[in-house]
């Protein structure tokens, strides 16, 4: 499960990175700079991220916290991400809307960085199943990045991959809290649950949201 695990929070964590700079593109043009600042800032906030692992508690009860909670958030802010910034873009200046998604980006990256270190710290590895980690954590940004481009974008749009990535955030979160017997674990699965819920719920009204934001904002 580690693995597949590990797989899926780097496939999350591209999408999260290439749907801010498709939707800047979109709006505010230059899809080069778009892409290239937003591939710099990610890498830049990764290693800023494995910086600050080593400052949280290194038992495996404290990585597993740690893990829960990276990844509640990450599903909360990369998967509501497209729809508070086309809202906010109805009324927000250009300079206002690029810094709040360059800012979404490095917290994104930063949190993607603890990932790692924390499902390291929550199983007794040996250095092959560490670099198996490493592989299936570069394989799975590499799906993530391919099918972005080939497969969700086209056939979903930026808001349904937002909000259906942030599902996949959850369904992990969900995955580790049910296999550990802990005192908050029912509070983590109500929280994910939660989620789940706002997630649906923006799924099923994107149509709406989307009829709103080009009737406001484009024409």
């Amino acid at each position: 499960m580690i693995y597949l695990s590990t797989a899926i929070v780097a496939l999350c964590s591209m999408v999260y990175e290439l749907q801010l700079a498709q939707l800047l593109a979109s709006l505010l043009g230059n899809t080069v700079l778009r892409y290239s600042v937003t591939i710099g800032l990610y890498l830049a906030a990764l290693g800023i991220g494995s910086l600050l692992a080593n400052r949280l508690r290194q038992d495996p009860p404290a990585a597993y916290r740690h893990f829960i909670l990276v990844e509640l958030v990450l599903s909360f802010l990369g998967g509501l991400s497209i729809v508070s910034l086309l809202l906010l873009a109805t009324w927000t200046p250009a300079a206002v809307l690029s810094l709040l998604s360059h800012s979404l980006m490095v917290v994104i990256g930063v949190l993607s960085g603890l990932e790692l270190p924390l499902l390291l710290r929550q199983h007794t590895v040996q250095t092959d199943n560490t670099q198996g980690l490493l592989t299936a954590n570069y394989l799975g940004a590499m799906v993530g990045a391919v099918a972005f481009g080939l497969w969700l974008l086209p056939a979903l749009g930026l808001v349904l991959t937002s909000l259906a990535t942030g599902m996949l955030n959850v369904a992990v979160a969900a995955a580790f809290i049910l296999r550990n017997d802990r005192r908050w674990s029912s509070l983590l699965l109500r929280v994910a649950g939660s989620l789940a819920a706002i997630f649906i719920l923006a799924a099923i009204n994107a149509s709406k949201l989307a009829d709103y934001f080009f009737t406001r904002f484009i024409s």
